[in-house]
């Protein structure tokens, strides 16, 4: 095998349940693109192998590769695919040992510099600087001239140019999906949620990449593409791409899971991604994220509704606040509360499943969340449909992480230590106070206990935590989504 990517999910290497099982959907698609290009590549789950009863250290002394490729996408990640590249090199001494992802891409030169064992990171954009780093290593040659990297020189940390953004039509014809995907026990991590926990199977389709929106919580966020991946606009990969990984997977799947709200692409995008997928008469599912509600026209929704299964499919939207101002400065889609009502009734008339997100942002105060809690309380009587509260951590290259001051924060998390060490740390961390809401505050919410909050406040925050729970089947006010990735 020329390149064995590994996946570490959170806390595989504490001898802890593994959380945040899901991988980029880059780590597949290089793979593919890999073998594709005539190399010999897999990928390893660690969290699956682990229920296969294989440790990370069998997994990794069984593998014969010349070079070890992890991902470290989202900081939750960082600390256990730091400690795997470490026992890459210790089992392997003379393999490259690559780091690619968003979180990756915010620290490269603390990585290179803090640990030796890590040779290359790719930042931003990696299908072709990562290529040409495998050529480098596998065919003889040097990395000076392959952009977008960093990497250590005669033991210096050194860094070449963000050159390297992709286009549309670039990522169009990448390889996310393919017949047989090069993951071991493909099956078993099609039936995992992020979480670890059995599920009908699903997939990540990748509709594009960037965002069009900057809510100042998201590490995803424009402004954080634009840093990372010099990216100063979204991308879309082609309803024809779009849809053929949606065709070619669909007999494995329960339903589909679309990186991006089509939807905000644009009428004639999303027209023609319907258009070519109501063709082949579809028995799965569709996890949505609604990003802006107020695109949603009735027509829309029930062609999705044709298009897919309704009852294995599910939208999600994240509220934020129900006091559009505080939205507005949050960076978040321009949309009423009228309209995320309309959309909700919509859905559940087409017999589409739904559930929201909501949380305490920057500009908010007690009376600003209280009013969010009476909208929330209203939604759930009204349309069932259960609401989430959850409180954001301070993402590296967020809005919020980045300039903290315009958003009148407290950080604690600037540098690439701050993070470390409170990864380390092991407990739950927010990362900052807010002007009105400290940080013991905000997690104490996440974990369903109103304790810091004023009475009238903490009241209705109990109540439609029971309300939420009393939809979904629990009991008591214990918050099952005390942390969320992708809204």
């Amino acid at each position: 095998m020329d390149v064995a990517f590994i996946h570490a999910p959170q806390n595989i290497m504490r001898k802890a349940a593994a959380q945040f099982y899901v991988m980029p959907m880059g780590v597949i698609m290089l793979s593919n693109l890999l073998n594709q290009e005539g190399y010999s590549s897999r990928v390893f789950h660690l969290g699956i192998q682990q229920e296969y009863n294989q440790s990370p250290e069998t997994v990794i002394s069984r593998i014969r590769s010349p070079i070890f490729a992890l991902d470290i996408h989202w900081y939750v990640h960082l600390f256990d695919a730091v400690q795997v590249a470490a026992l890459c090199k210790k089992i392997h001494p003379d393999s490259t040992v690559i780091i690619g992802g968003m979180t990756a891409s915010c620290f490269a030169a603390d990585l290179i510099s803090e640990f030796p064992f890590i040779d290359v990171v790719v930042r931003g954009d990696t299908e072709r600087p990562f290529l040409q780093v495998v050529d480098a290593y596998l065919k003889g040659g040097t990395l000076k001239d392959i952009s977008n990297i960093t990497y250590r020189e005669r033991g210096n940390t050194t860094s070449t140019p963000l050159q390297y953004v992709a286009r549309d039509e670039e990522l169009s014809s990448l390889p996310f999906v393919r017949d047989r995907l090069p993951v071991n026990h493909m099956n078993t991590y099609l039936h995992r949620e992020m979480n670890g926990e059995p599920c009908f199977p699903t997939f990540w389709i990748c509709c594009g990449r960037g965002c069009m929106y900057n809510c100042c919580w998201c590490g995803g966020a424009a402004s954080a593409h634009e840093r990372l991946a010099g990216r100063s606009s979204m991308i879309r990969r082609t309803p024809e791409a779009v849809a053929g990984d949606i065709l070619q997977l669909s007999a494995q799947l329960n339903s589909a899971s679309l990186s991006h709200d089509v939807i905000t692409m644009g009428t004639s995008y999303a027209s023609r991604l319907f258009s070519l997928l109501k063709k082949e008469n579809l028995d799965i599912g569709c996890y949505w994220e609604v990003f802006n509600p107020a695109r949603y026209s009735k027509k829309m929704l029930q062609e999705i509704a044709r298009i897919f299964n309704p009852q294995r499919s599910r939208l999600a939207v994240s509220l934020g606040s129900a006091v559009q101002e505080v939205r507005r400065r949050s960076g978040m889609a321009p949309f009423s509360n009228a309209q995320l009502y309309t959309m909700l009734r919509q859905v559940r008339s087409l017999g589409i499943q739904a559930e929201g997100y909501f949380h305490i942002l920057p500009a908010d105060t007690y009376d600003t969340f209280k009013t969010t809690l009476q909208f929330v309380e209203s939604l759930q009587r009204e349309l069932k449909v259960p609401f989430f509260y959850w409180s954001a951590t301070l993402d590296p290259a967020s809005p919020m992480q980045t300039a903290p001051e315009a958003f009148e924060l407290v950080s604690r998390m600037r540098t690439f230590k701050d993070y470390w060490d409170r990864i380390l740390e092991g407990r739950p961390f927010v990362g900052y106070d807010l002007k009105w809401y400290k940080e013991e505050t905000l997690l104490s919410l996440s974990a369903a206990c109103a304790r810091h909050l004023p009475e009238s406040v903490a009241d209705i925050f109990t109540r439609t935590s029971q309300q939420r729970n009393a939809l979904i089947g629990l009991e008591g006010t214990s918050n099952p989504a005390t942390e969320i990735l992708f809204i």
